[in-house]
Order: structure tokens, then sequence, then C-alpha cells
């Protein structure tokens, strides 16, 4: 789980391991799956600083690529705010190649649109900054580009739809994020 979260960078695994030392966690160390809730702030410091290094349409580019997850593609991208003019695409383009040179993202090996962040860690950082009303708006957005795009063939995606759409409940359509996890649920006891 370390080596997932830091993809092996020797100052965020020292960091995180210098932190789980001072707090006496580190016998607890096999038993973890997630680091987010331990990144030391030196870490999420170190990050802040790096990605405020960025324009601000690439910096939202990126938040909105942080709750897709640590992998999205160029075409989700495009879609989620529903605007598929030339223009949003180009801009997309604009902000993919900046956090490309920038070396927050990278592309994903034999792929042509699909990217991944350099580090799990960015996307956390990244959500971190997020306001609760953005993340839930954000979210809803998600679910419904997947809606959207994969309406003929929802099932692959019940799962990750009903995260996206729990998520985004506090701002309204439950009854839809419930719908989701029932049938990811029954999609999963198959």
């Amino acid at each position: 789980a370390l080596h997932e979260q830091t993809a092996g960078n020797p100052f965020f695994v020292r960091e995180i391991v210098r932190l789980l030392a001072a707090e006496g966690e580190l016998h607890d160390a096999e038993d973890r799956t997630t680091w987010g809730s331990t990144m030391p702030h030196s870490v999420r410091e170190t990050l802040r600083r790096r990605l405020a290094r960025l324009s601000e349409a690439c910096l939202r580019l990126l938040t909105s690529a942080a709750v897709i997850g640590r992998e999205f593609s160029l075409s989700f991208l495009v879609q989620i705010d529903g605007e598929k003019t030339d223009s949003a695409s180009t801009d997309v383009l604009r902000c993919v190649q900046e956090a490309l040179m920038a070396r927050v993202i990278t592309e994903v090996p034999g792929s042509t649109e699909h990217y991944r962040f350099n580090h799990a860690l960015v996307p956390g950082t990244l959500y971190e900054e997020i306001p609760l009303t953005g993340r839930i708006r954000l979210h809803r957005q998600v679910g419904e580009t997947i809606e959207r795009l994969q309406a003929l063939h929802l099932e692959p995606h019940l799962a990750e739809l009903a995260d996206h759409f729990l998520k985004a409940a506090p701002g309204g359509d439950r009854d839809k994020a419930l719908q989701y996890a029932i049938k990811a649920g029954q999609r999963a006891l198959k």
C-alpha cells in the first residue's frame, strides 16, 4: 500500500515512514490498505507547491481528473462539463500538455488518450483542496457523464456509479445513489 501511494518516491516514502514511526503506527503497517490519512504535512506542502506552478485552468482540469481517479481519459474530461465544443477540447489538450510538461501526469502506455497521475498522492492532495460542495457537484457530473457515455453498457460501471452518486448524495439525488448501490451489490453477488 505504501509503494502504491508513493510510487516508490524516496522522499514520500521517507516522510510517511517517519510520521508512522513518530506516531508509533509502524507495527500496524501490514494491515494498512490506504495511507492518505497519514500523509505528512511536509509531503502535502511539497505537492501543493509543485501544483501551484500550474495555471488555474490546468488545476481545474486536474481537480476534475482527481475526482475520476488516478487514471482518466481525455475524452471523458472533455465530456465532464457537458461542453463538447472544439474550444473546450483545445483547452483540455492545452492543460493536459501543461500537466505532462510539469510531470504531474503521464500517458498510459499503449494508449493515445489515457493518462495517470504520476503519484497517487497527487490526486489525493488535489481532492483534499475541493470544498465539500465542489466535491458533491463534481461527483454528480462524473456520475452523469458515465451514465451518458455508457448508457447502453452500464453494468460494468455500476460500482463506479454507486460510488460517485453516493458521494454526490448530500446534494440531493439520494434515490439514484441507492439504486446504483443496490445494483452494484447484486452484480457483486453474481
